[in-house]
């Protein structure tokens, strides 16, 4: 059976040279350019992956807005199995286009069961030790804000919630983590 894997972020972090590197060869196109390369959601698979590169969040609101509309109609119709969300560890910081992300991944998924299903991928590691110890750091911090936020967007859904028609287990715990992978674009692919 093929899983399904969704790869989200900001312009330029590297979703797409994510996406090669888990497919094991360079089935997207990557760029080092200040546009984009990914204009539209994407999918490449090998025998038993497929990948889905979406186009990077980050640009004009009415722009994101349309990328997060196409977003979510991928996860709800492709039965996506998991949800990757890339960062450039090395440039790493908390944009609002992935507050977003992780609120709109809460609005679409009412369980809490789903924050098993999403994992962070931080690419450009760095071949030196400081360089990868500094982005385990951000990225254990990043982690935490992320359930953070998921945690708190799912009081609110629960606490507007009706009575009649209860979507989001109040009782149900988020996870206290998010697998994390750190990767350089040039090496081999992982597996998941």
């Amino acid at each position: 059976m093929t899983k399904k894997i969704a790869l989200v972020g900001i312009m330029g972090h590297g979703k797409s040279s994510a996406g090669n590197l888990l497919l094991g060869e360079e089935k997207f196109r990557t760029s080092n350019d200040i546009e984009h390369c990914t204009l539209e959601i994407e999918s490449r698979n090998n025998n038993d992956l497929e990948i889905f590169d979406t186009k990077g969040l980050g640009d004009d609101k009415k722009i994101e807005a349309n990328s997060l509309q196409n977003l979510i109609n991928t996860l709800k119709t492709q039965k996506i199995n998991a949800i990757f969300i890339v960062y450039n560890g090395v440039d790493c910081r908390f944009e609002n286009s992935i507050k977003n992300i992780i609120k709109s991944i809460c609005k679409i998924f009412m369980g809490k069961y789903i924050w098993k299903q999403i994992g962070l991928i931080f690419t450009h590691y760095g071949y030196d030790v400081d360089t990868q110890a500094d982005v385990k750091e951000t990225g254990n911090k990043m982690m935490k804000k992320i359930l953070e936020i998921a945690e708190n967007e799912y009081k609110e859904i629960i606490k507007n919630q009706n009575q009649n028609n209860k979507t989001c287990d109040p009782n149900e715990k988020i996870v206290k983590s998010l697998n994390c992978f750190y990767v350089n674009p040039k090496k081999k692919r992982r597996s998941i």
